[in-house]
């Protein structure tokens, strides 16, 4: 696990930053929420370094009575297709 800033996320892993990004723009189309990243890191799962980010949100979800929430969005930091498969 390495924790990392917003603009060194973007900047060192432009690819995930982007998938991040439109996974997030998406939601707000949909839901029309608040979503707002406040921290990054790069994690591993099951051996595939994917950059992870987290948001705040003003989304109410239904096991929580709180009017902020975080979310976390992944995405692959190497292209998924260079990835030899998981077993």
């Amino acid at each position: 696990m390495m924790m990392t800033d917003l603009n060194e996320a973007e900047r060192n892993f432009p690819r995930a930053w982007n998938n991040v990004k439109e996974q997030i723009a998406y939601l707000k189309q949909v839901t029309d929420a608040d979503l707002v990243p406040f921290s990054a890191e790069v994690i591993d799962v099951k051996g595939v370094p994917m950059l992870e980010v987290y948001v705040m949100t003003d989304l109410v979800f239904a096991d929580s009575n709180k009017s902020l929430n975080a979310m976390r969005f992944r995405a692959f930091v190497h292209d998924p297709a260079s990835l030899k498969k998981l077993h």
